[in-house]
């Protein structure tokens, strides 16, 4: 039996996040399921100290006993908070067969910046949904009402760094961007939680408390990416597989045999993302710069393949043999619809 909550965070402070290196295009950053459950594993190891062996905390490390979404909007509504899940890859809004609305032509155009859609709208595409007032978000006419349109929920100002590799002492520029979650007090980001286990749900509802005081994210000792747990819900999710439905990753994914297989059926549309970065150092090793990744961003529509997807793979560097790096590479697949 698996266990399921949702939290819902409100932030403090804004969150500073990779946004890419020197010479790269920017990306729009956020905060992905990745470096949260990097997050939740440093919580645990400064909640710890040296109580935990460096044994279990590297198996901690290797294989965490959760499975996280990346930080996903959610806004106060009509009198309730409404979840946002990523925009499924190549998902049109209108209608499913194709026809034109009002016999006009359809402006997908007008719909780039969108990037995360209410579950409502999922089940019920719609030509032109609201939208937030920085375009970001989408929702069905009942929720939305005249509210979403003043949301201003994400804000990004990119920032230029720069960082020293412990191995060959080499400086690496990047940027950082300072991102904005939400804006008063009914908004803000939510996460999807799986564990096997009770306990240890409330293993990590302990590491996001104790996360909401120190913050997330870059420059948390200057008080950035602090937040408060204002809400936490009950989340059903439909285990099993079944043939003919698809799913929408709610997070970033490191394929596994069962997910190469659901990325060659010709329904699979998904998009490809290199991650790296450098270690947080609450193990040791501040600053290494971590083997690169390939991952499936979020949005990736897939046939059903089960909740969860992925897997956590070894990123230790050559040379660097204080202890194993690892990046969490498992996340959860919503339900979609059915192939027809």
């Amino acid at each position: 039996m698996s266990f399921y909550r949702a939290f819902y965070l409100r932030f403090l402070a804004p969150v500073r996040v990779s946004a890419g290196g020197a010479g790269e295009a920017a990306a729009a950053p956020d905060l992905p399921s990745d470096s949260l459950s990097a997050a939740l594993v440093v919580a645990a190891a400064e909640l710890g100290g040296e109580r935990i062996p460096p044994r279990e905390m590297d198996e901690l490390a290797r294989e965490p006993p959760w499975v996280v979404s990346s930080l996903l909007p959610w806004v106060g509504l009509g009198g309730r908070p409404v979840r946002f899940v990523p925009r499924p890859v190549d998902r049109r809004f209108g209608d499913p067969r194709g026809t034109k609305p009002s016999g006009g032509r359809r402006d997908e155009r007008s719909w780039a910046d969108v990037g995360y859609v209410s579950v409502d709208l999922l089940n019920d595409p719609l030509a032109t949904p609201p939208r937030s007032r920085c375009g970001t978000l989408a929702a069905t006419p009942r929720e939305a009402g005249d509210e979403l349109q003043q949301v201003q929920w994400r804000r990004v100002i990119e920032r230029g760094r720069s960082t020293v590799d412990r191995v060959s002492g080499v400086a690496a520029p990047f940027h950082l961007g300072e991102l904005g979650l939400g804006a008063g007090a009914q908004a803000g980001a939510w996460v999807a939680v799986r564990t096997e286990r009770e306990d240890r749900m409330q293993f990590v509802r302990v590491l996001l408390h104790y996360l909401a005081d120190c913050g997330i994210g870059a420059d948390r000792a200057r008080g950035l990416g602090r937040f408060e747990v204002v809400h936490e819900g009950a989340l059903t999710v439909e285990e099993g597989e079944e043939a003919g439905r698809l799913r929408v990753l709610l997070g970033y994914a490191s394929p596994d045999r069962w997910l190469e297989s659901a990325l060659e059926e010709p329904e699979a549309r998904y998009s490809v993302v290199r991650r790296d970065g450098r270690a947080h150092g609450a193990l040791g090793g501040l600053g290494v710069q971590r083997k690169s990744l390939r991952l499936l961003a979020p949005g990736a529509v897939l046939p059903d393949r089960g909740v969860l997807v992925g897997q956590t793979r070894d990123v230790t560097p050559e040379g660097f043999t204080e202890h194993r790096i690892y990046r969490d590479g498992r996340t959860l697949a919503w339900p979609l619809a059915r192939r027809a």
